[in-house]
């Protein structure tokens, strides 16, 4: 879905969508006739092809949540930016992947909410390991950062930085940047 959704003009031809999503042929031909089923996509000659995409993402927000992912609630003392910019150097020099998301990208997006202190990011790593190794504790309640491991790797796929608005990275995921951890609607994301 995720590729579809980057490249909305682009026509897919069920294999060459099976290979870049590292599916199998079988699974991509299920994602293409759920798509055709449900009026979400069109087959012309040149593969398929989301019919209207701002509807497939609509629908997609409705079911997705971060919280389907591993969590690890943390407290580090230090502000948003210093601790995001923590998570940056540490996983530079661990050349760990990971991307800044919810308020945290919303945020460097559409710099719009204030007094929020509450960093996120998805972390390929083991998150206790990189919680230890940054000092951070885990806190049932408190928490100033929330790790999240990623259930889906292509999460982090096509992440961006822009080094003017912030250290780190930021997610090329429409519904990671969209939405907040308390289900309010943020900014809309192009």
């Amino acid at each position: 879905m995720r590729l579809l959704l980057e490249n909305p003009g682009r026509g897919w031809q069920v294999q060459d969508l099976a290979k870049s999503a590292q599916l199998s042929l079988g699974l991509a031909s299920k994602v293409k006739q759920r798509l055709l089923d449900r009026d979400f996509s069109i087959t012309p000659d040149d593969g398929l092809k989301l019919r209207e995409p701002e509807n497939v993402l609509s629908a997609w927000s409705r079911t997705y949540s971060y919280k389907d992912n591993e969590i690890l609630e943390c407290y580090a003392p230090g502000g948003q930016l210093e601790l995001e910019g923590h998570m940056d150097d540490y996983c530079n020099q661990h050349k760990t992947d990971y991307a800044l998301t919810l308020f945290s990208a919303s945020n460097r997006i559409a710099p719009f909410v204030r007094g929020l202190s509450l960093s996120t990011a998805y972390v390929d790593s083991d998150l206790h390991k990189v919680a230890s190794d940054l000092g951070w504790k885990p806190v049932q309640s408190g928490a100033n950062f929330i790790l999240l491991k990623p259930r889906d790797p292509f999460i982090l796929r096509g992440v961006q930085s822009d080094p003017e608005k912030c250290p780190g990275k930021q997610p090329n995921s429409f519904l990671n940047a969209a939405y907040c951890p308390t289900g309010r609607r943020q900014p809309e994301v192009q």
